[in-house]
């Protein structure tokens, strides 16, 4: 079983993903300007912490891809990626994002019935 998740947008400036600007990827981890390929994408807080995914493709200006299970995906056993697509905008200066996202399960999962969550 398959889902797939398309969201697009236009953004006027996001420096860690720009086509018509600097790519900043050291943005993803304070401090660090070595290559991010293969590191964790975490969130912590004071109640805890999570791990979202690993960073799998890094293209400056084109895609970020960071495979893992987000949110109610991770307790499924479903296997799950996140692709951030860059191209340019209408508007000089703006950048189009696509973000799609694929998780595959078996049918024991209900990842069918996780789809209206996620979206």
């Amino acid at each position: 079983m398959t889902s797939l998740w398309r969201i697009g947008t236009t953004v006027s400036e996001a420096p860690w993903i720009s086509r018509t600007g600097a790519v900043n990827l050291s943005a993803c981890r304070a401090g660090e300007t070595a290559s991010i390929a293969s590191r964790c994408w975490f969130e912590i807080w004071a109640g805890g912490e999570v791990e979202h995914g690993r960073v799998a493709l890094v293209m400056p200006k084109q895609m970020l891809r960071v495979a893992g299970a987000f949110g109610p995906l991770q307790d499924l056993g479903v296997s799950a990626v996140m692709t951030f697509t860059l191209a340019d905008g209408v508007t000089d200066g703006t950048t189009r994002l696509t973000l799609d996202y694929k998780a595959v399960g078996s049918s024991l999962s209900g990842l069918d019935q996780m789809v209206p969550l996620v979206d």
